[in-house]
């Protein structure tokens, strides 16, 4: 007789506990579709070819891959991203020059399950396609920022970059051993790892002590691109405020495809962990389909703010 029982990294909601995410889930589309956010989904599987190479060799680990019965490479959705820049590039006719999608999917990632990480996990995401105007960003982190005080939480940072601090920055300290993309994995570890763990990481793929410790007091003292000055002013004309936007140069994210702004969420009363990353990714959809779409998102970790608005007692349920 088979033991009744779940994959590791794998959940069951019982009714309680699904009330509780449907309740998040409203609180959150609500603001989006203020903002004129369209729904969208994607399946579940994709061609492997679609999904793997568009993050990063590390990234690519955790991608579940296999072979269906026709012999073909199929992946998992490892997230919500990549799969919408196929939906651009397949259906490029028939969507609109600028469009702003919204979409709450389940995701999967063959990670090491942890408080907060799981195998199969939910993330919401909205996107603006077909726009370079920093006004998009703006709007973006903007919509973030609402969003997530329409759920309650006390006290919102919003952690902000741009990855052309970082390549600028970097790029000097590339070499033949280590590329200025894995340099950036690296630092992109500085609030999960110390910083001797980071140094040894990058002393380990080939970067000298010396350069290693170089590199990271010049990012640490990096200070504003135009770019995301203007993007920042921006964000506070359209009501977040000053304070809780966040200059961060060593903010990093992981995923190789962010061309600009990046940015992340942090709930402080929750601890150091973000509740949802994302950015600028400019060329992502030209890397899958050979069409040139700007574009500017963000993914929600929508486990960990169930998590959060749990801990913080601001689930309500009854209406």
């Amino acid at each position: 007789m088979t033991k009744p029982q779940t994959l590791q990294g794998f959940r069951d909601f019982l009714p309680n506990e699904k009330r509780k995410r449907d309740w998040l889930v409203k609180k959150i589309v609500k603001v989006f579709e203020q903002y004129g956010f369209e729904p969208l989904e994607t399946p579940t599987l994709e061609y492997a070819s679609v999904i793997l190479g568009k993050y990063g060799t590390e990234a690519d680990k955790l991608v579940y891959t296999f072979k269906d019965r026709g012999d073909r490479e199929i992946a998992l959705r490892y997230d919500q991203t990549v799969p919408t820049a196929r939906i651009l590039a397949q259906y490029s006719q028939q969507l609109p020059k600028y469009f702003r999608r919204y979409q709450i999917q389940n995701v999967f990632r063959a990670d090491k399950p942890q408080k907060g990480r799981y195998r199969e996990f939910t993330q919401c995401d909205i996107d603006i396609f077909g726009s370079t105007d920093p006004i998009s960003d703006a709007e973006v982190i903007a919509c973030t920022y609402f969003a997530y005080k329409n759920i309650g939480y006390p006290t919102l940072k919003l952690k902000i970059n741009d990855r052309s601090i970082l390549f600028d920055k970097l790029q000097k300290f590339a070499t033949e051993k280590i590329s200025v993309l894995s340099i950036i994995q690296s630092i992109d570890k500085l609030d999960k790892i110390t910083q001797d763990q980071v140094i040894n990481e990058l002393n380990r793929k080939g970067l000298s002590l010396e350069n290693t410790a170089t590199a990271l007091e010049t990012i640490k003292n990096a200070t504003l691109s135009s770019n995301l000055s203007e993007i920042i002013t921006l964000t506070e004309k359209l009501g977040v405020p000053t304070d809780d936007i966040l200059f961060t140069p060593t903010l990093a994210r992981g995923l190789d495809y962010y061309t600009g702004m990046i940015y992340e969420v942090c709930v402080p009363e929750y601890g150091a962990n973000s509740l949802g990353g994302g950015g600028r990714y400019d060329r992502l959809i030209g890397q899958i389909g050979g069409i040139d779409i700007p574009a500017v998102g963000i993914a929600f970790g929508f486990d960990r703010m169930v998590e959060a608005a749990e801990q913080l007692k601001l689930i309500t349920t009854e209406n």
